[in-house]
């Protein structure tokens, strides 16, 4: 008798939690939209973005949220849309996932403290960063600076001037033209159907760093890794300037399917760097592939 009142007993504390917890999840709704604006900012406690092309001339903002854990701010001034979301409690019921849909030619700013953003379809000008969380983006064309701390940047078909960085994420970067800036503290970086038109580099302190092109590369470009492999494939692409490969005499590698023109060997401290070089043409368009204790490798 006693097994089963304290049964009972545990089945109504369980009732009542699910029963506090529907209670006090007021749930809300913004669907407003925006005409005017020129400048969007966003700032978002926990929560997912995803971001793509409106069908008219305005700004169309949409999110199903808790009014018990979320708090909600959106206004604005002039030309400027501000949107500001803030945890207030423990959210039992899971981080908002917020939709805009925005004409092109537009600045955006982007502030999320943890959480995924998805961005697909426009012209814009954008600035982003994400504490915790994982970039999307595709079919960009602008001026686009990303910061992520611990996640992922994955960028497919996209054009204009790119600053990438992510302390510890992978950046998995595809058919993109432009100047490329892509960096990662320990993660890897994969470039892929690259067409280089603007000063870039791809760089990783300790992860492994690949970079093929789809075209000729019209501009400087560096290939690095810190304590891992870097490579860059040309894929049949004519080159015309100066190839410069280098690693750690003693515990780096160089690989390539050539002669080189130039050899050097300098001071580093206590180790000493080994520098090769390549000349294709008078071109002055340089080429930098680097690997502190790994192998930088080319392959024509």
């Amino acid at each position: 008798m006693k097994q089963s009142n304290f049964f009972n007993s545990g089945l109504l504390v369980v009732l009542f939690l699910v029963m506090t917890t529907t209670l006090f999840a007021q749930k809300a709704t913004v669907n407003e939209t925006f005409r005017d604006i020129d400048e969007v900012s966003v700032y978002i406690g926990a929560g997912d973005l995803t971001i793509t092309k409106s069908s008219s001339d305005a700004v169309e903002v949409m999110v199903d949220y808790n009014k018990s854990d979320t708090e909600i701010k959106i206004e604005t001034k002039g030309n400027a849309l501000t949107i500001k979301e803030k945890s207030i409690g423990y959210k039992s019921n899971g981080k908002p996932s917020w939709t805009l849909r925005l004409p092109d030619s537009k600045e955006l700013s982007i502030n999320v403290g943890a959480g995924d953003v998805n961005i697909n379809g426009l012209v814009l000008n954008l600035e982003a960063n994400i504490g915790a969380g994982d970039f999307y983006l595709g079919e960009i064309n602008g001026k686009i600076h990303l910061n992520t701390g611990t996640g992922n940047i994955k960028i497919d078909n996209a054009e204009g001037s790119f600053n990438l960085n992510s302390g510890t994420g992978n950046l998995q970067l595809k058919a993109m033209s432009g100047s490329i800036v892509a960096n990662s503290g320990t993660g890897m970086v994969n470039a892929e159907e690259m067409y280089i038109t603007g000063e870039s580099s791809m760089n990783s302190g300790t992860g492994r760093v690949t970079v093929s092109l789809g075209k000729s590369v019209e501009a400087d470009l560096g290939v690095n890794s810190g304590t891992n492999d870097s490579s860059l494939k040309f894929n049949g692409h004519a080159f015309d300037g100066t190839l410069t490969m280098e690693c750690d005499k003693k515990r780096g590698k160089i690989k390539a399917p050539f002669v080189f023109s130039d050899k050097e060997v300098t001071a580093n401290g206590r180790s000493e760097t080994l520098r090769k070089t390549k000349r294709f043409g008078n071109s002055g368009i340089e080429i930098q592939i680097g690997s502190g204790t790994g192998t930088a490798a080319v392959d024509q």
